[in-house]
């Protein structure tokens, strides 16, 4: 090759051993006689890299996010839409119902209900087991005379230890049957140590998406060691609040509450208080009657001057 520009010359020299090095690594058979004295710069893999996919989302409410090839290294999409996209953020009528665990989780609950616009309505059964609730139609009652919007389940915890676990399976459906159509989830119990498979048992008949398990979680406890206590069941609701708005079947607005410095909550400002704020007030019936009576002032084409009112 007769060149006279020298850096002309450079130039097709490095496109050359660029190109080349391109081909060896797409087509140099890795089984050639040379192949293991010579080390392949990784040109194919950043050219042909499939370890992440950038989701192509039409929906601009869902998420775009990487996510890792399959196990037959073919790229998936999945789609991701943020909680708030299905989240009901409608005032709910809470019921929680169910045995002692209740009147730990009731208060924290109570200040999620003022933040968030809900009303908290609690009803505990004292040392009550599934056999209790499921042996009668007390729960059905219950919601009959509440009418809740929503239920939270807490029964389980007095069920622990004991033996032939798979004998409550018929009263867990019974409650089922008792909640109708009624959206529930489920608060499993707290562990104090392994239970006897109450929890897995609940979770097979009632669903994962309505039952959050609490037995992997760890509190201080009462001088019983079973029951939190009263800043852990703050916790304990924090998780469970969290799970509702992101993971479970029937997701409703359950933020956690805001205080000042001084531990007064902070409420939500309602939207609407500056519109009513800038609405212009209505006089009253007496103002409408007290304003007939006054003569009207009238200007002349001289502006200084103005009619005198009788």
């Amino acid at each position: 090759m007769n060149l006279k520009n020298p850096i002309l010359e450079i130039a097709v020299m490095l496109l050359i051993t660029i190109i080349s090095l391109a081909a060896y690594a797409f087509y140099f058979p890795k089984d050639s006689v040379i192949a293991p004295y010579i080390k392949t710069a990784p040109i194919k893999e950043f050219l042909t890299d499939t370890t992440t996919n950038i989701l192509q989302v039409k929906d601009k409410n869902l998420v775009k996010q990487k996510i890792p090839p399959s196990d037959t290294g073919k790229n998936t999409s999945i789609q991701v839409a943020p909680p708030e996209h299905l989240m009901d953020s409608t005032p709910q009528k809470i019921l929680m119902v169910g045995e002692s665990m209740i009147e730990g989780l009731m208060f924290p609950f109570k200040k999620y209900g003022k933040f968030n616009g809900h009303t908290i309505i609690p009803k505990i059964w004292y040392g009550s087991r599934l056999l209790d609730w499921g042996a009668n139609d007390t729960l059905k009652k219950i919601i009959d005379l509440v009418k809740p919007t929503y239920v939270i389940v807490s029964i389980g915890s007095n069920e622990l230890f004991i033996r032939n676990i798979e004998e409550r399976e018929p009263y867990v459906k019974n409650i089922l049957a008792q909640l109708g159509n009624t959206k529930f989830i489920w608060v499993g119990p707290p562990n104090p140590k392994k239970d006897n498979g109450i929890n897995d048992l609940i979770a097979r008949n009632i669903g994962t998406d309505r039952f959050f398990v609490s037995k992997y979680m760890h509190f201080l406890r009462k001088r019983d060691g079973v029951h939190p206590k009263a800043d852990q069941c703050y916790k304990w609701a924090d998780s469970i609040s969290e799970w509702i708005m992101t993971q479970s079947r029937y997701p409703i607005k359950l933020k956690r509450p805001i205080y000042d410095s001084s531990g007064n909550m902070i409420l939500p400002k309602d939207p609407n208080d500056t519109l009513k704020k800038a609405l212009p007030t209505k006089p009253s019936y007496k103002s409408k009657r007290k304003n007939l009576n006054k003569k009207p002032k009238v200007i002349t084409k001289n502006p200084a001057i103005i009619e005198p009112q009788s």
